[in-house]
């Protein structure tokens, strides 16, 4: 096993409380409905509680959970707290702008492992709940121990804020965000897209490509969330851009997970361009970096294996496919348990391979496995359960079973219709697909209007 790297001390940074307020506030405004997760460093409980006031000003359903010493699953008692009492009553009326926790007990050598465990397990849990900006608010001494003991969560973040006057912090300054990008440009209604995609931009545009540490943190922030916006509109090619260059200042930003992760998605988004060479070359450079960098048994090497496994499958590959997704596999089940979502992505991964393999019976195995996870865990218009409903129509057409194929297909669709736009490429993959199958069951009248759709986003992109 790799070791994992020493953190690196970046230069003091001018402390500015009314900035670094500014900057809490504007994501508590972009996240309500959509959800982020960030981090604030305060060492100080009195200022803590005047940034907390001064917030509530702009905000007042914000709400506020301290946890009682010793607390192990922090999740559990927010909700506890949340759900009972006066703070009941105000969420029933009115939905938090924002949930904000502290007392966490992260360096008590009895309590701190079993609470970093739980909150690691758990990082999901807390935007299902709560469609707000959550930001958990820890000490300066407690940041090393979340950064180590829940590496998932740390890299789940959306912004680091660090409220700590005439202080140099000795870790990482990052605000680039991780999975969630992915996933939080959907919840982004596709009206405003646009306007946020060209915000970015200006953002971009307008800041100094030879800024502080903690400045190129919010560039690669910027950049990765404009990536993941043009994913979500079908700009592939900006997403590829954009994701290279966040890696490129994750990195100079001394964020190597960060980097290796916007990394890992230039590769992905390239290989849904259908550019398998660019794909590849990305994966490599993947590979390498985390290797590294990373501990051999990463939970983010496990995801890598996958992409990797998908570029084996465009080349053909498709045995090379499957033995990349079994180590996928065999990492996310070490790493998560049985219940994640990267598990269900490379189960649903692995029974399109074994479709294409021949072996049918395992492919229906694995694939209910995937959408049993997802059914489970997440909403029914969650966009990973359009791809597992979208490899299930695959299997039923592979076994004759047509208006099986049809109607998961149409499940699909829904999905997708709800977060991406008429002309995206996944959209269209998903009425050609319907097409097909409405033709063999000969409805060819049903079948012209998704086609027409699917050609016509194919002219478009």
């Amino acid at each position: 096993m790799l070791e994992s790297p020493s953190l690196p001390s970046p230069p003091p940074a001018r402390f500015d409380l009314d900035a670094e307020i500014g900057d809490l506030r504007e994501i508590i405004g972009l996240s309500s409905g959509g959800g982020s997760f960030s981090v604030a460093l305060c060492n100080s409980v009195p200022l803590r509680r005047r940034i907390i006031e001064r917030l509530r000003a702009s905000f007042p359903a914000l709400r506020a959970v301290t946890l009682p010493p010793g607390t192990i699953d922090a999740f559990e008692e927010a909700s506890r707290v949340l759900d009972s009492g006066e703070d009941a009553a105000a969420s029933r009326h009115e939905p938090p702008d924002a949930v904000m926790v502290d007392g966490f007990y992260l360096i008590d050598p009895v309590v701190g492992p079993r609470a970093l465990s739980a909150l690691n397990l758990s990082r999901e849990l807390w935007q299902r709940r709560w469609p707000c900006a959550i930001i958990f608010w820890i000490t300066s001494a407690e940041l090393p121990a979340l950064i180590r003991g829940a590496p998932d969560l740390w890299a789940w973040k959306s912004h680091l804020f660090e409220f700590i006057p005439e202080e140099t912090l000795t870790v990482e300054r990052s605000t680039a965000l991780a999975e969630q990008f992915r996933r939080d440009a959907t919840t982004i209604p596709m009206k405003l897209r646009p306007a946020r995609r060209e915000e970015l931009r200006q953002r971009l545009a307008e800041s100094a490509a030879g800024a502080s540490i903690a400045q190129q943190s919010r560039r690669a922030a910027w950049s990765g969330e404009l990536a993941s916006i043009a994913r979500a509109q079908g700009d592939y090619r900006e997403a590829v851009d954009e994701f290279e260059r966040a890696s490129a200042l994750a990195d100079a930003a001394a964020d190597p997970r960060s980097s290796i992760r916007y990394l890992d998605w230039a590769a992905f988004t390239a290989l849904e361009r259908e550019d398998v060479a660019k794909a590849d070359s990305l994966a490599h450079r993947t590979l390498a970096s985390a290797g590294q960098t990373l501990p051999s048994d990463d939970p983010m090497i496990g995801t890598i294996y996958a992409t990797r496994a998908l570029i084996q499958r465009a080349f053909g590959d498709l045995q090379g496919a499957r033995e990349w997704l079994e180590r996928a596999i065999a990492l996310h089940e070490k790493n998560d348990g049985p219940d994640r979502q990267r598990l269900a992505s490379a189960l649903a991964n692995l029974a399109v391979v074994s479709v294409e393999l021949g072996t049918l019976p395992e492919a229906f195995k694995t694939i209910e496995q995937a959408i049993v996870l997802y059914e489970k865990h997440y909403e029914p218009d969650y966009p990973g359960l359009a791809s597992c409903y979208t490899a299930h129509a695959g299997i039923l057409l592979s076994l004759g079973d047509l208006p099986g194929a049809l109607a998961e297909l149409k499940r699909s669709l829904a999905i997708l219709e709800k977060h991406y736009p008429i002309d995206h490429p996944s959209v269209a993959d998903n009425n050609a697909n319907l097409a097909i199958v409405l033709t063999r069951l000969g409805d060819a009248n049903g079948a012209r209007g998704p086609m027409e759709q699917a050609i016509h986003s194919g002219q478009k992109h």
